[in-house]
């Protein structure tokens, strides 16, 4: 007699996204480019919104994303 077989069942992990919205424009085209240098740049593909914020090296890509954010709706960033 056999044995009766386990259902293997496959976790699918998330991942953060290369890509987010624009708050200016609203389309999902922003861009952050990580250099080594203590600054990332933000660039949007459609409107052209580019910004140079620093971050530190403990930090994601989406961590600039919100930093940038917030200062885009206090007025530091146009």
């Amino acid at each position: 007699m056999g044995r009766k077989r386990k259902k293997i069942v496959k976790l699918h992990r998330r991942r953060l996204p290369t890509i987010y919205l624009c708050p200016k424009c609203g389309e999902e085209s922003v861009k952050i480019n990580v250099e080594k240098k203590p600054n990332a740049t933000v660039t949007c593909g459609k409107c052209e919104l580019k910004a140079a914020i620093s971050f530190h090296p403990y930090e994601k890509p989406i961590d600039v994303y919100c930093n940038f954010i917030d200062k885009y709706y206090r007025g530091e960033v146009v």
